[in-house]
């Protein structure tokens, strides 16, 4: 598989996470639903720091999609580089552009930490299971339903509670 068409999958995905948490935003539904262990978690926290846990959720996934059939050979260059579309060849420029996003800019920095600490739950979770194999496409794929439901609740953080 090469990388362009990995590239198309980690569009779709990165657009339908923010496609998902941006018409979830306003649901007050959502509050109900909501983990409180992760909305305590990010409570707890003085100061929130999102370009940083931007850049642990982009390692994660790297460290994952290294163990692929595909893309075993992925740095952080290759990656930012395909995530970005050749813009930046760091997470941190990555995560920088990511956040400056009409998407992201919507959101107070605890919910953007939230949103990217689920990506990095997803990816250490296939880790930590061996389940870092095969395709990257599958994984990539495989993301949608666990990680929809950790950032919706992310949209309690960005509501006020």
């Amino acid at each position: 598989m090469s990388y362009l068409h990995f590239r198309s999958y980690s569009f779709v995905i990165l657009l339908g996470f923010l496609f998902s948490f941006c018409t979830n935003t306003n649901d007050k539904s959502s509050k109900r639903n909501a983990d409180p262990g992760l909305i305590l978690q990010s409570l707890l926290q003085n100061s929130p720091d999102p370009n940083s846990e931007c850049v642990r959720s982009y390692r994660a996934e790297e460290a994952c999609l290294k163990q692929t059939a595909d893309l075993s050979q992925i740095d952080e260059s290759g990656l930012s580089e395909i995530l970005s579309g050749n813009k930046t060849s760091t997470y941190s420029g990555y995560c920088s552009s990511l956040l400056s996003s009409e998407s992201f800019m919507k959101l107070n920095p605890k919910a953007q930490e939230c949103v990217f600490s689920c990506n990095e739950s997803y990816w250490s979770e296939l880790r930590s299971t061996d389940r870092c194999t095969g395709q990257s496409s599958d994984l990539i794929s495989g993301s949608g339903s666990d990680s929809l439901s950790c950032i919706r609740n992310c949209a309690s953080i960005s509501s006020g509670l």
